[in-house]
């Protein structure tokens, strides 16, 4: 991210809109202090209605310095081209800026619940303090904003360069969200490390003592930041305090570690709550993120994992009342299905979804004759296309009843709040006597099933890479999505991927989703097909392959390998495959880890058309 290079410098041209300054201020209220949500050292931040009025958005109003006015303007630059690139369910979402009249304003979606900062030391009025599995899941996410910052853009990394917790921010589901890209550095995959100015301006109690030193900060440098922020987490304490004597927290931990004391930083408010196997975990990664040595430190990506490793241990403390939750780590059994007598809900409490007269049903499938039928199931559901009064074109499951009718609502209330784009929408329901049906959004594309195994198509119909991966990435979007919400989808397959304008995949059957308990049960067996692979051939889940000749035997012919598309990215596709297919279900990655390494083969698919198209 090269900074431009005058004061007036021309912002990146990207998607982000530029609003004026005229707008900024009524939205804000001309910048009052009711509307003043946060202040530092770098400005304010102001809540504000933008648009008609309905959409809230953070303002972020950055200080005009005194002195070097130019390198103020080049991190404010830096940032909208960061944001502008980046698109992560934990990194904040940038809306636009205002630079009119010498002013640097981002921006920003509103995250409502404030920073991490905030809830571990903030004032506790109106708030309750934050469990150690919140905790631990803010941990987690936070952490995969970074990894996504340090490993998902081929050929470059991003080191963010101001780690901490007033930077990780907080949804209303307690979701962490990375923010703050003005200390942000853009590297070459072959240079480990940039040169900085900023050392000097690096939050107190966050600063990695190498970079310190040498001026030079590093992935490495986020890690030790980072190793920070879990060390505020699990101590209580500020990044900033002084436990003994001069020293900053950092420090005082670190003689802990050697002096073989390190759980003496656990807060005496959290200790009755973390198992002893989850203490130890998680106080070895805080001690191996805070080695002096960078080369001593683990990355990123290995912090993730050992972080999804601690809260698996937590929550396999025995607690019968706890479901699993926004983890991320799925489950590695197929559990009975069911669903909690606490689930059972009225029918007046589905006020986010319509429900639909049986008359209107009958009436736009020809009383649900064969004429309109798409599908008839083995489960004995069948699928019905009709047009709604609202003018929206539909797909009608009309189920053979089997469950009662307030457990049949808890499935219709569990799904309407399945809301992502990669996710079938719900349009209605209706529940009258015998008949029990749900509305869905219509397939105009059918399924992926279809496009590579419908009876129309034609043998002469190739499915370019490039929408090929699109695909993947959209479908395990959508099911990273089911498994946060605490569920296992437990029909994933072809036929159960959707496709929609502008070729966007979306999970379909969500209705078969089952809730996951924080242990899976034991005896039911996970079938080979549920785990499909529509790139490969057959062959490709019997042996292994080390070499890119025996990628080659397996994938389309069509698809041009190393001619059309990236064979790179080809192998990247593969390998994931082959890491779901593993026999040993301790072996294969979760959602977010696979999602992850498909983004990494899409950027290099989209990196090598573009490339491809300027020759």
């Amino acid at each position: 991210m090269q900074p431009p290079p005058a004061e007036d410098m021309a912002l990146p041209s990207m998607e982000q809109r530029q609003f004026t300054l005229v707008e900024i201020r009524s939205a804000t209220g001309d910048f009052s202090a009711e509307n003043r949500i946060g202040e530092g050292g770098f400005g304010e931040v102001f809540k504000a209605a933008i648009g008609d009025g309905t959409k809230l958005a953070a303002v972020k109003r950055l200080k005009r310095p005194a002195i070097n006015e130019r390198l103020a303007r080049q991190g404010f630059a830096r940032e909208i081209e960061a944001l502008t690139q980046l698109r992560h369910r934990h990194i904040v979402s940038l809306i636009g800026y205002c630079s009119e009249q010498g002013e640097m304003i981002l921006v920003y979606e509103y995250i409502a619940n404030g920073t991490l900062e905030d809830h571990l030391h903030g004032p506790s009025r109106n708030r309750s303090p934050l469990k150690w599995t919140e905790r631990l899941s803010i941990c987690v996410g936070a952490c995969r904003g970074l990894d996504y910052l340090h490993t998902s853009c081929p050929g470059n990394s991003i080191i963010h360069g101001d780690v901490k917790s007033s930077n990780i921010l907080l949804d209303e589901n307690l979701v962490a969200k990375v923010s703050d890209f003005g200390s942000a550095k853009q590297i070459n995959a072959d240079v480990s490390e940039r040169n900085s100015s900023t050392a000097e301006m690096y939050s107190r109690g966050y600063l990695d003592p190498l970079a310190a030193v040498t001026g030079r900060f590093t992935m490495a440098s986020d890690v030790y930041s980072f190793g920070v922020v879990m060390l505020e987490v699990v101590s209580e304490r500020r990044a900033d305090s002084r436990p003994q004597n001069d020293d900053l927290l950092s420090i005082w931990a670190v003689e802990k570690f050697l002096k073989g004391k390190g759980c003496e930083l656990v807060a005496s408010s959290l200790s009755g709550e973390i198992s002893k196997q989850c203490r130890s975990c998680f106080l070895g990664i805080v001690e191996r993120c805070l080695q002096r040595e960078a080369e001593k430190r683990p990355t990123i990506t290995e912090v993730l994992a050992l972080l999804i490793k601690a809260l698996g241990l937590q929550q396999e403390r025995p607690d019968p009342t706890r479901w699993f939750w926004q983890s991320k780590v799925s489950p590695k059994e197929v559990i009975p299905s069911g669903l909690a007598q606490d689930n059972v809900i009225r029918e007046d409490e589905l006020e986010h979804l319509p429900a639909i007269p049986l008359a209107e049903f009958q009436d736009i499938t020809g009383g649900f004759s064969s004429k309109f039928l798409i599908a008839k199931r083995s489960t004995g559901v069948s699928l019905f296309r009709g047009v709604l009064k609202t003018g929206q074109d539909a797909a009608i499951k009309r189920f053979k009843k089997k469950l009662l009718d307030q457990e049949f609502l808890a499935q219709v209330s569990k799904i309407s709040r399945l809301q992502h784009k990669n996710v079938v929408q719900p349009l209605g329901y209706c529940v009258n006597g015998d008949q029990q049906l749900l509305a869905f959004e219509f397939a105009p594309y059918g399924s992926l099933h279809d496009i590579f195994h419908g009876k129309n198509l034609e043998s002469s119909t190739v499915v370019p890479w490039l929408q090929r991966i699109k695909i993947a990435v959209g479908a395990a979007k959508g099911l990273e999505y089911i498994h946060e919400n605490g569920l296992i989808h437990h029909s994933i397959k072809s036929s159960n991927i959707l496709l929609f304008d502008d070729g966007n995949a979306k999970i379909s059957d969500v209705s078969l989703s089952i809730p996951c308990p924080c242990k899976p049960a034991r005896g039911h067996k996970r079938y080979p097909e549920q785990a499909p692979c529509v790139f490969l051939k057959h062959e490709a889940t019997e042996t292994p392959m080390q070499r890119e000749e025996d990628i080659k035997k397996v994938v389309d012919d069509r698809l041009g390998f190393g001619r059309k598309c990236s064979a790179s990215a080809v192998v990247k596709m593969v390998e994931v495959a082959l890491s779901c297919l593993a026999k040993e279900a301790d072996s294969r990655p979760d959602m977010s880890t696979v999602l992850i390494r498909l983004e990494r083969a899409s950027w290099e698919t989209q990196i090598y058309v573009r490339k491809h198209e300027q020759q």
